[in-house]
């Protein structure tokens, strides 16, 4: 049989070419994606300077619609997870790199603040990003930590951490637990403990009860405390738990009034057991301290 030399010239010319126009595509889109991403951070600093509330509220509307257009443009997976450090707001990565939290609040003039938030779904099917924003709504109201939310309706926070609720019954992971503060008002803070749920690339789910308490089952839980002091909520991987600070009011006649809350030296944990997460009041921090990998257990009394 004759080889026809001038067919696979043809042939691996043309896949040259293919090749070059890819990469000629994927840069330019990393291009337009990083003068998106310098936009962004311009309105971010225009904001961040601004004494105007509406100004502010407008600089941090068009840089969701800057992410929202930086998610369809996406094609390099590792860049928009990894690049964009120079960034100075909220940007944290699931641990399994499945999506992305880009998150930043706006300081009202009375001490309130209006939180934005896009979240990047990476789909290994369409190799892109998908984006939703989601619309700060609800922080307070009535079973705010009984109800569960959606974009629509986002009880807003800046997150700083993301934990993947891992179980034995399902290999892979939709559900994830966040880790939050809430600047509140010129009174108090807050630290916040959500659950995120992926119900689809285009949809998710705020919401989740797992956390068995000792009043019960929530969905998400509120810690406050006073303005001027400050108050730790850490995940500790290895132990599969969560250590907060315990707090109280420093006179026992403000029992409620959050504003003269503040940590009174003893520790709450939140153990990962059975795909729940367990409180634990007011632990033996030594017991916790005596493992690096141990799960809590309450000493025998």
């Amino acid at each position: 049989m004759k080889c026809n030399w001038r067919v696979i010239w043809i042939c691996a010319i043309s896949l040259k070419s293919l090749i070059v126009i890819g990469q000629t595509t994927l840069s330019a889109a990393v291009i337009d994606a990083n003068g998106l991403a310098m936009q962004v951070d311009a309105y971010h600093d225009s904001l961040a300077t601004s004494k105007v509330d509406e100004f502010k509220l407008h600089c941090a509307q068009l840089m969701e619609e800057k992410l929202i257009e930086m998610a369809a443009i996406s094609s390099d997976k590792s860049v928009y997870l990894n690049e964009y450090s120079y960034w100075r707001f909220g940007k944290i990565v699931s641990p399994d790199e499945r999506f992305r939290i880009i998150n930043w609040n706006v300081p009202l003039e009375n001490g309130e603040h209006v939180y934005f938030a896009v979240i990047w779904i990476w789909s290994d099917v369409e190799n892109r990003f998908f984006a939703i924003p989601l619309k700060d709504s609800q922080r307070d109201g009535d079973k705010w930590d009984t109800r569960y939310f959606d974009a629509e309706q986002w009880p807003g926070a800046l997150y700083y951490e993301i934990i993947p609720c891992k179980t034995r019954r399902k290999k892979s992971v939709d559900t994830y637990t966040l880790l939050g503060w809430d600047g509140r008002d010129n009174l108090t803070n807050a630290k916040v403990m959500d659950v995120i749920k992926i119900m689809s690339n285009e949809k998710v789910r705020f919401g989740e009860g797992i956390f068995e308490t000792e009043v019960g089952i929530k969905k998400r839980m509120m810690f406050q405390y006073a303005d001027e002091v400050s108050a730790s909520l850490k995940y500790y991987p290895k132990k599969k738990a969560i250590v907060m600070d315990h707090l109280s009011p420093k006179n026992a006649m403000m029992e409620g009034i959050f504003a003269d809350y503040g940590p009174d030296g003893t520790y709450d944990l939140f153990q990962w057991e059975k795909g729940k997460w367990i409180l634990y009041s007011n632990i033996d921090i030594s017991v916790f301290s005596s493992s690096d990998t141990k799960m809590y257990r309450p000493p025998k009394r």
